[in-house]
């Protein structure tokens, strides 16, 4: 089989192509710095003698994620690809709910940018109806380890004075080690599904509590500075602290006024940047591990909030019996990993 992923030097596209190139006749990277989502034609000539497209590329400046996936489902079809795997995720759902959490949830009403984004691909994928190739949607749930975006957050509150989280930490992390979430995208590429939705999750129902407290450990046991003083955030507010930005969170997200917000969304991504700007390299992460504690208190806002508030845990029974996915890793030991990555990066 040969196979093309696009964003394959990102978290989760790099770490397949590590982990499982070798067991295909070729993979090829698609770096959207040099194909862009918004290029049909580049898409079109770099995917070629593809049997298997992975998207793994999302526009953070969400720009050309939806011409993005146009593209790449009338370039499938064009160029004859006989699966198209794409890497979307659990946000897609509605979190309101403290049961089981599988793909019969309704989907989230939420105009948050990330979520909705990623709606609106799914469905993209849904109405694409005259397909001549299997389409296989991943749901990956919460995925750590070095480099991503979620355990990027947990090391600023490692170094952070304070975290301030719901029900004192105590409600569900549906995490999922990135290695996982690559054995599940290899495990797509073997199967012989025509069309489905699927959850990606770990096999452990860990509290955000034990999240976070277990990478500061890692920290700790490292001889890094760490100070993981988790505390109950007990105000009630659905999006943040805040009575007034509570209120524009609830504009945002709950009205047709998020439309207008939505035009800011490109500035706003550029502060979240430069809050990680501090791990973004080997060299500002060797400063940023060796850093001492800061003084500032850290509360889950927007989303991120809605998330570390949810009861559910994830339903990975579908994977199971579609994928043969078997969670490989424990959350020690993505924790094990991750500190075998740490001490590379100190080197």
């Amino acid at each position: 089989m040969r196979v093309s992923v696009t964003g394959g030097s990102g978290f989760i596209g790099s770490r397949f192509i590590k982990l499982f190139g070798e067991k295909f006749e070729s993979v090829k990277s698609l770096d959207s710095k040099t194909i862009p989502l918004n290029d049909y034609d580049k898409i079109l000539g770099s995917t070629k003698n593809t049997d298997i497209l992975i998207h793994t590329a999302f526009d953070h400046g969400y720009k050309s994620n939806i011409v993005g996936i146009k593209n790449i489902l009338k370039a499938c079809k064009e160029n004859g690809i006989k699966k198209l795997i794409h890497i979307s995720t659990v946000s897609v759902y509605d979190l309101d709910f403290n049961d089981k959490l599988d793909e019969n949830r309704p989907y989230s009403k939420f105009n948050d940018p990330y979520s909705k984004e990623k709606r609106k691909i799914e469905q993209e994928i849904e109405k694409y109806q005259d397909r001549s190739f299997d389409i296989v949607i991943l749901q990956p749930t919460i995925v750590y380890g070095l480099g991503g975006n979620w355990t990027k957050y947990a090391l600023h509150v490692c170094k952070a004075k304070e975290v301030r989280l719901p029900n004192n930490g105590e409600n569900i992390c549906n995490s999922v080690y990135v290695d996982d979430v690559a054995s599940a995208i290899y495990q797509s590429c073997l199967s012989n599904i025509k069309y489905e939705k699927i959850l990606i999750s770990g096999d452990e129902n860990i509290t955000w509590n034990e999240f976070y407290l277990k990478q500061c450990k890692v920290l700790d046991d490292l001889a890094l500075p760490s100070n993981c003083n988790i505390e109950n955030n007990t105000n009630k507010n659905e999006f943040h602290s805040k009575n007034i930005i509570n209120f524009i969170f609830i504009l945002w997200f709950k009205t047709p006024l998020g439309n207008i917000f939505d035009l800011i969304i490109g500035t706003l991504k550029k502060l979240r940047a430069r809050s990680y700007k501090s791990t973004s390299s080997d060299e500002e992460m060797r400063r940023f591990l060796k850093s001492d504690i800061g003084k500032n208190i850290l509360t889950p806002l927007g989303i991120t909030k809605k998330v570390h508030n949810c009861k559910s845990y994830a339903d990975i029974s579908k994977a199971k019996k579609l994928l043969n996915y078997n969670p490989k890793y424990n959350f020690d030991d993505g924790m094990k990993n991750i500190k075998d990555n740490i001490l590379k990066v100190l080197k």
